[in-house]
């Protein structure tokens, strides 16, 4: 039983270390990939927030997301 452990220990370890490598280099080719264009800023009535309203883009596989982010 101590025989099979360690070499199933080990393939997991590989596997994980293989599954966050890929991970990474995914993230950084294609950070890049996404982008916004704000449409509109509205400042709030005190002057001390604005709120924009911004459409997010990432790409040909993906539609238009309109979004609000308050800042």
């Amino acid at each position: 039983m101590k025989k099979r452990i360690k070499p199933l220990f080990i393939t997991l370890i590989v596997l994980f270390v293989v599954f966050i490598s890929g991970k990474y280099l995914l993230d950084l080719v294609f950070a890049g990939a996404c982008g916004n264009q704000i449409l509109k800023s509205v400042p709030s009535p005190g002057g001390d927030k604005v709120a924009y309203v911004f459409l997010r883009d990432c790409g040909a596989t993906t539609n238009y997301s309109p979004q609000f982010k308050e800042r």
